[in-house]
């Protein structure tokens, strides 16, 4: 971490998180309070998984897999760079900005994480779009 190379760091993960070396912060360009799995769709996936492994331990049948909920996600700008749509869904520079300007990180790294909006996966978003590269960069294709 002493010398700065030229290179993009972004960073979700922590060692010894919530407390996280202030450095480690300083230098990235983003950083997000681990939020990876923090999406509808995985949440539930995460439930199911437990759901499983007790139905396999207690040998009963597996539980059905169908999500209880209709996927439904907000609806996407329509005349937008691919960079904008995936923004509008998720922008990693608003969490990055408070994890950087707090003097209380611990603090600040768990109420983002707490107050972190539920977002769908971006593959549910993939279906209003047409354009078939951005639906490849959104997990769809």
């Amino acid at each position: 971490m002493a010398a700065k190379e030229t290179f993009v760091y972004c960073t979700d993960v922590y060692r010894n998180e919530p407390d996280i070396n202030p450095e480690i912060i300083e230098y990235a360009t983003l950083c997000t309070p681990h939020i990876a799995g923090h999406s509808i769709e995985a949440k539930y996936e995460a439930v199911f998984c437990i759901s499983r492994f007790f139905h396999r331990m207690l040998g009963l049948p597996p539980p059905d897999d169908k999500m209880p909920f209709k996927k439904q996600a907000e609806f996407l700008p329509s005349e937008s760079a691919w960079q904008d749509t995936i923004l509008s869904i998720y922008n990693p520079l608003n969490e990055t900005l408070e994890l950087k300007k707090s003097s209380h990180l611990k603090e600040t790294f768990l109420q983002l994480r707490k107050a972190h909006d539920f977002r769908h996966d971006f593959k549910v978003y993939a279906g209003q779009i047409s354009d078939r590269k951005l639906q490849e960069i959104m997990g769809a294709v």
